[in-house]
């Protein structure tokens, strides 16, 4: 049925006939239900009762849902602030400095801090160590190598040596970035080895705004607190359970706030890993609950749908049981405490949460007692 309705969109033809039934489970039905929508969608006929669910939003919620989507988590948020003022301040810095070329400060601090949620300072600092050596390599090239063709070999030596750089860390890849680009500069207009004398003024002001302006004033870049950001997203993931399983009504808000919350969770994990090991080593521990967060809050939706596609929805003392356990491991993750160990007595269709919500105790668990 599927390439018949792929070979009339392909040939502009009739799509064919509304789908035999696939059988009587709950995912027969919705299958039928389904092909018998794109059917009509083909015809061109406007959906009814049973294809609601093609239809076109009302424009208040496209626009919220574009709204979510644009704006994005409160850690991406900060981020963009903290990289448009260090480059506000680098433009300053840019026009109030006689700089030869002073688009490299801006540039500088648009690569070291750019949004991949890293360590700013770990870059920042292998920046300007990697930009002395080069800019000192550099300057002994163009010293010693006669101008015109010959610097080709030494440039293409170093431009063969970037991905290796690159794979390595962030100070060697800059180490044979700056001689590379400090010799196709003097190759298209001979400056000899002040070239390299201006990259390094221009490559330490901008690492020096980075870390000045974009990392030591925000506590948030050189601090996490990843207990509590956890804490703070289980209460959400019992907020979502108490909406999602019952069917109430919005509950597609709360999941994108849950999924908004994990996200920013994730990249602050990420974030703090990339940190060095006093802090990095702890957010390894916390590594497991974070996973177990995420297949928890899949295992949520999956029973969601299927309460609704069956309609047979859980009882309600069932689902404020769940949301109890999430908030009272919100509560311990908080306090530092070990969670309790509770086992949970679910129905057939609850156990997979239940399931998920004894892993993530056990990881928290494992966690507190490393």
């Amino acid at each position: 049925m599927i390439e018949a309705i792929a070979g009339a969109i392909r040939g502009d033809r009739p799509p064919p006939g509304p789908p035999p039934a696939a059988g009587d489970s709950p995912g027969a039905r919705v299958m039928t239900e389904a092909l018998a929508a794109a059917v009509d969608l083909v015809a061109g006929k406007r959906p009814g009762d049973a294809g609601a669910a093609l239809r076109r939003p009302p424009l208040r919620a496209r626009f919220r849902d574009a709204l979510d989507e644009t704006v994005g988590g409160r850690l991406a948020r900060i981020f963009a602030l903290r990289l448009m003022i260090s480059m506000g301040v680098a433009t300053l810095v840019s026009q109030e400095f006689a700089l030869q070329r002073s688009y490299w400060v801006m540039l500088t601090v648009a690569i070291v801090l750019r949004p991949d949620f890293g360590s700013v300072f770990a870059r920042a600092l292998q920046r300007g160590i990697g930009t002395v050596v080069g800019a000192v390599a550099g300057a002994l090239i163009i010293a010693v190598v006669p101008g015109g063709p010959w610097l080709l070999l030494p440039c293409a030596a170093l431009a063969g040596l970037l991905p290796y750089g690159q794979v390595r860390n962030w100070g060697l890849f800059s180490t044979f970035l700056t001689p590379l680009v400090v010799i196709l500069i003097d190759l298209l207009q001979r400056a000899g080895w002040v070239l390299a004398l201006d990259r390094l003024i221009d490559t330490l002001l901008g690492c020096a705004i980075v870390l000045l302006v974009g990392y030591a004033p925000w506590p948030s870049s050189w601090h996490a607190h990843l207990p509590a950001q956890l804490a703070a997203v289980l209460d959400s993931v019992a907020r979502y359970t108490e909406a999602a399983l019952p069917g109430m009504p919005g509950r597609s808000s709360l999941r994108r706030q849950t999924y908004r919350a994990l996200s920013d969770l994730r990249t602050e994990f990420q974030r703090t890993m990339a940190e060095p090991r006093p802090a990095s080593r702890p957010a390894a521990r916390l590594w497991p609950a974070v996973l177990g967060v995420e297949q928890l809050m899949d295992t949520l939706i999956t029973a969601g749908v299927r309460s609704e596609v069956s309609g047979q929805r859980p009882p309600e003392a069932d689902v404020h049981r769940l949301a109890a356990a999430l908030r009272e491991m919100a509560a311990a993750v908080r306090d530092g405490r070990v969670p309790a160990d509770r086992p949970l007595q679910a129905r057939p269709d609850l156990q997979p949460v239940a399931d998920g919500l004894a892993a993530v105790r056990r990881a928290l668990a494992g966690e507190q007692a490393a």
